[in-house]
């Protein structure tokens, strides 16, 4: 999932990536984070707090896309409070459905991406899906 992260730096001293894994179980967050010299961390911890986790898996949202912004709220707060305010808008965050839609038809496919992108894409985040 790295180099669906890596971009020209802005600068900054630790850059930040975001990887929402929307499976068929559940769908995680996973939060990356960098420095100039190409040191890569998974950021596993925070205060005490583990990534989120949610479920049903993303697929079970087919015929009803409305449902997805609350689905994903709890982790696009999360995201919000892990990665700091100044860096939010240079960070990109990628939305991936590796299992979680193969066996839905391509047009429930699309109403899917569609809530999940706007959904995501009312943050601050570079969102890339």
């Amino acid at each position: 999932m790295l180099p669906l992260l890596l971009h020209v730096g802005t600068g900054a001293a630790v850059e930040w990536g975001i990887v929402m894994d929307c499976g068929s179980s559940g769908t995680r967050v996973h939060y990356y984070n960098w420095d100039d010299a190409g040191s890569i961390t998974e950021v596993t911890d925070k205060g005490g707090e583990s990534p989120l986790k949610v479920e049903p898996g993303i697929s079970s949202f087919a015929g009803d896309e409305g449902a997805i912004a609350a689905y994903l709220q709890p982790l696009l707060a999360q995201a919000a409070a892990w990665v700091p305010v100044a860096l939010q808008q240079s960070t990109k965050m990628r939305l991936l459905a590796p299992a979680g839609m193969r066996l839905l038809a391509a047009d429930e496919q699309a109403l899917l991406w569609a809530a999940v992108r706007s959904a995501a894409s009312a943050t601050a985040f570079d969102v890339e899906a």
